[in-house]
């Protein structure tokens, strides 16, 4: 494993979002097709979350709030969408333990990852301010490429 010369898959981050399924389908462009990847969705089940914040956005304050089966269908929808991108995708479903960008970053790094590719839900300054960035931690988490769409 490699910083310079990193030999496992892509990892395309996916929450369900119209914005993830953007990113997926823009990135062949980007990177390239016939890549292998891994579809990473990090979910929280309803019985772990807590807080009135996080109950209020749906869960999107750190990971989507969903049970394991919703999960499975929604990595599904996100591998077949890689796919037709002309990805070798295969699902990374994993249960949010900590915050969705550290997560994403242990992933690819675990996956000697070469990049993470990400959709932005391009919410204004204050919501920003508010409710923190996913793709602006990532970018401040990981050492190598990551592609905003």
């Amino acid at each position: 494993m490699s910083v310079e010369n990193p030999s496992g898959p892509l990892v395309l981050c996916y929450d369900g979002s119209e914005a993830a399924e953007r990113a997926i389908r823009i990135a062949p462009i980007l990177v390239g097709r016939g890549r292998p990847a891994r579809l990473l969705y990090a979910y929280k089940p309803t019985e772990r979350s807590l807080g009135v914040a996080q109950a209020l956005s749906g869960g999107s304050i750190d990971a989507p709030v969903h049970s394991e089966p919703e999960a499975e269908e929604i990595v599904a929808r996100g591998v077949a969408i890689a796919r037709e991108a002309g990805f070798e995708a295969e699902p990374l479903l994993k249960v949010a333990d900590r915050r969705s960008a550290e997560l994403i970053a242990q992933a690819a790094e675990d996956l000697d990852a070469p990049a993470i590719v990400m959709g932005q839900r391009g919410l204004s300054g204050f919501k920003s301010a508010v409710l923190g960035s996913v793709s602006r931690d990532v970018v401040n988490a990981y050492h190598r490429p990551v592609v905003l769409v």
